[in-house]
């Protein structure tokens, strides 16, 4: 893997620490529910965008083709 993969797997593991972090303090009443839904649900989906693996797939390489329809 190149250096910009291990980056961005690092920084997917993070995300996911953050995710889980903001969810158990959000079940412990830390957080208000609508604050800590914000922040599983931005977390999460920052997390998926960042994952290496998701970017070499061919489905991603397809949703982003402007020629090619998605499935």
């Amino acid at each position: 893997m190149t250096s910009k993969k291990w980056a961005l797997a690092i920084l997917e593991a993070i995300l996911w620490y953050g995710t889980l972090y903001a969810l158990i303090g959000t079940i412990q009443g830390k957080y208000e529910l609508w604050l800590g839904a914000l922040m599983v649900l931005g977390l999460g989906y920052a997390a998926a965008f960042a994952c290496p693996l998701l970017k070499e797939s061919d489905e991603w390489k397809r949703l982003w083709k402007k020629n090619e329809p998605a499935l």
